[in-house]
This record gives C-alpha cells, sequence and structure tokens, in this order.
C-alpha cells in the first residue's frame, strides 16, 4: 500500500502541469491594414501574459476564453479574446472609452512549435 501512495505521490509531482507552459500561436494579420502574413502569439500560463508583437498583456483565464488587457499606460489600450476551443482571436482597440473599428478585428490563430 506504501508503494502504491508513494508511486501516485511522484506520478503527481513528476507529471508536470497543463498550465505550467508556454503555448505558441501564429495569428493572421489585420487584413484591414496589412495585405497578408502572421504574427506569434505567446502564451505564459505560469505568468498570466500574453505576448503580442513586443505588447505585454495581462491574462486572465477561464474555461472557455483567455482575456488579456494590454499593460501600457494611456488612453489607448488593446484588449485580446481567444477562444480556447477554435483558437478564434478577438482584438479590440481603445481610445479613451470608445472602440475604435477602424483597427479592431477577429482572426484566427494556430499552435505551433518554436523551431529553434
Amino acid at each position: 500500500m506504501k508503494k502504491l501512495l508513494v508511486i501516485v505521490v511522484l506520478g503527481l509531482l513528476l507529471g508536470g502541469n497543463a498550465f505550467g507552459e508556454i503555448v505558441n500561436l501564429l495569428c493572421k494579420k489585420n487584413e484591414k491594414i496589412f495585405s497578408s502574413g502572421e504574427y506569434p502569439l505567446t502564451i505564459d500560463y505560469i505568468n498570466k501574459k500574453i505576448i503580442r508583437a513586443h505588447t505585454n498583456f495581462v491574462m486572465e483565464v477561464n474555461e472557455n476564453y483567455l482575456s488579456a488587457k494590454s499593460e501600457e499606460a494611456g488612453s489607448f489600450k488593446i484588449y485580446l479574446l481567444l477562444n480556447r476551443m477554435n483558437l478564434e482571436l478577438d482584438v479590440t482597440f481603445y481610445e479613451g472609452t470608445k472602440i475604435d473599428t477602424k483597427n479592431s478585428y477577429k482572426t484566427s490563430c494556430k499552435k505551433v512549435q518554436k523551431k529553434i
């Protein structure tokens, strides 16, 4: 019985944490502004951050969505909402309390592995 308990405890300790990883995505660029291309989106579950185009976002996690708000000071803010089931990303730009519909967009992402 003690051996079984030791095996279970070691399995839990060495099994890792599904949320203790960094996930890399490639998301399509805003077609309103760019003709084509993709940009990286990095999700850091440990530090609860998303990094998009050299901008850090504070992340909140729930069962179906990751939501994030840019950390930059000032009236210009960016909000991200990533659907965890289909990897659809809503990028919403705010100037003060007003949504910037010209730059806000929806796009799709795909999970990738780093090459180097």
